[in-house]
C-alpha cells in the first residue's frame, strides 16, 4: 500500500516529576498527544523529518497517541522521549501498557 494512516494509543509510565521532550521522525506525517494534549505536529506530505515538543509531566501514568499517515514514496515513523533521568532514547516497550493500534 502506498497511501495509509494509523494511529496508536496507550499508556505511558514515566518514574519523575519533569518536563519531557517527545520527538517523531516520520515520512510523510505524525502527531504525538499526551493526555489529550498535542505536544508534537509533523504534519504533512515530506521526505523524513524530525519535530519536538515539551510538556511538564508528573510521575505516573500518561495517555499516549501517536498518528500517522503516509502517501506514496518512502515510509518511516520513529517515536524517542527524553526526560529527567531518561535518556533520549525510543519509548521502551516496559514504559508502555494498553492500547493498540486503529487502522
Amino acid at each position: 500500500f502506498n497511501a495509509w494512516a494509523l494511529h496508536f494509543r496507550g499508556t505511558l509510565q514515566v518514574a519523575q516529576d519533569g518536563l519531557y521532550t517527545f520527538y517523531t521522525t516520520s515520512d510523510d506525517g505524525s502527531a504525538l498527544w499526551i493526555d489529550g494534549q498535542r505536544v508534537v505536529d509533523n504534519d504533512g506530505l515530506h521526505a523524513p523529518r524530525e519535530r519536538s515538543g515539551s510538556i511538564a509531566l508528573t510521575a505516573g501514568s500518561h495517555e499516549i497517541e501517536v498518528a500517522v499517515f503516509e502517501y506514496y514514496g518512502g515510509q518511516s515513523l520513529l517515536v524517542e522521549y527524553e526526560g529527567p533521568g531518561v535518556p533520549r532514547q525510543s519509548i521502551p516497550a516496559s514504559a508502555l501498557s494498553g492500547g493498540g493500534a486503529t487502522p
